[in-house]
C-alpha cells in the first residue's frame, strides 16, 4: 500500500490540521455527490492540510475556508466555471469535461505557482487517475495512479511533472521533502 510507504519515508506533521474523522467523510461525499478515493481519505486523516516540497498542497474537505484554495469543495467550485470554458474550447489541449460531469476533472490540489492537481473521475473513485497541469502553458501530465502513489513517486523522485517551475524542479531534484503543517 503506497500510503504506508509514504508514511514511513515522509511522516506527516506532528500536529496535522483539518484531518477530519472517518465519520465525517460520508457527509462530504453526500455534498460532492460522489464517493472519494479511499487512499485520499486515509491520506487526509494522517496528513490533513500540509505542504509538500514547500509548495504543493492536497486540498482537504475539512479546511473551513470553503471558498479558498485549499478546501476541496471551495477549490473546485472556485475554478469550475473557468475550467469548463477552457476545456470545452475547440482549441483546448485536451477534451475532459469538468466534474460533476461523468469522467470530469475534479480539482484536489495544486501548488503556489498556479499548477493544479486533479482527478479524472472515470470509473470507480479508487481507480481515478491523477493529473498535474498548468492551464496557462497547456502542460498536462496524466498519471494512472492514485494520489498517495503520485505523492510517493514524487518523494522518491520517480516522476517529474513537466509543469514544475524551476524553483520546484530544483527542490524536487535535491529531494528536499519538507512536509509542513500550514497555519490555520
Amino acid at each position: 500500500m503506497s500510503l504506508q510507504e509514504l508514511l514511513s519515508i515522509a511522516p506527516p506533521p506532528n500536529n496535522p490540521i483539518y484531518t477530519g474523522t472517518k465519520e465525517d467523510f460520508p457527509i462530504i461525499e453526500n455534498q460532492i455527490g460522489s464517493k472519494l478515493p479511499s487512499d485520499y481519505k486515509e491520506y487526509i486523516l494522517h496528513y490533513g492540510d500540509c505542504k509538500w516540497f514547500r509548495h504543493i498542497r492536497i486540498s482537504t474537505p475539512f479546511n473551513p475556508v470553503d471558498n479558498g484554495n485549499y478546501s476541496l469543495l471551495g477549490w473546485h467550485k472556485q475554478n469550475m466555471e473557468h475550467l469548463s470554458l477552457l476545456f470545452k474550447d475547440e482549441y483546448s489541449w485536451h477534451k475532459y469535461p469538468v466534474f460533476p460531469e461523468k469522467g470530469g476533472i475534479f480539482l484536489c490540489g495544486g501548488d503556489i505557482f498556479g499548477e493544479m492537481i486533479a482527478w479524472i473521475t472515470e470509473g470507480e473513485p479508487d481507480n481515478w487517475s491523477v493529473v498535474y497541469f498548468n492551464i496557462d502553458c497547456c502542460i498536462f501530465n496524466k498519471y494512472d495512479m492514485n494520489i498517495t502513489t503520485f505523492l510517493l513517486k514524487l518523494v522518491k523522485n520517480e516522476i517529474h511533472p513537466d509543469c514544475f517551475t524551476d524553483d520546484l524542479r530544483e527542490i524536487h531534484k535535491n529531494r528536499i521533502v519538507s512536509i509542513t503543517s500550514v497555519d490555520p
